[in-house]
């Protein structure tokens, strides 16, 4: 404690998992709250119970051999993403998220898709996917696609980061 400034705050905390999703991805869990620094005394922040915990918010890492990263919150409450620069020719980045229903019928619940300006090598993004909560309202889903493009030219060639993901 003695290396934060004493008083009141925002605090931020991630945690780096070894929770994989599709058996590769890695997760990052991340909590954010007020919280008042008394250096005199300690205080201590439950970690997250499920991937429902409201006060935590799951992200998962999405990787690939050849230098392509993103991370991206899971759950539509948390409009998160950030796309890092793969370090070779990019003509634009696309980073989709989609809802599903998919007992008793396949249906989407939400989705919504950002389209970098040409030329954009990299992101980091708190509000785009803001709109995801009003589309689901209150039906349920139990699937949630990802799908981060590094398009390469014009006519959409692209290497392609995906996650299907069943709750």
């Amino acid at each position: 404690m003695g290396a934060f400034q004493p008083g009141r705050g925002f605090l931020t905390v991630k945690v780096f998992s070894n929770k994989k999703f599709q058996l590769q991805y890695l997760s990052d869990w991340n909590y954010s709250a007020d919280a008042v620094i008394v250096k005199e005394s300690s205080f201590s922040i439950q970690g997250p119970e499920n991937f429902a915990d409201p006060k935590w918010f799951p992200r998962v890492q999405l990787k690939d051999a050849i230098g392509h990263e993103a991370t991206v919150a899971l759950r539509p409450e948390d409009p998160y993403f950030e796309v890092k620069d793969s370090r070779h020719p990019l003509y634009k980045l696309v980073v989709d998220r989609t809802y599903w229903k998919t007992k008793g019928g396949i249906n989407t619940i939400a989705s919504a898709t950002w389209e970098g300006e040409v030329g954009v090598r990299s992101v980091i993004n708190t509000t785009f996917f803001k709109i995801l909560p009003q589309q689901i309202g209150n039906r349920q889903w139990n699937h949630i696609s990802i799908v981060v493009l590094f398009e390469t030219n014009a006519m959409g060639e692209a290497w392609v980061l995906s996650l299907e993901h069943d709750i």
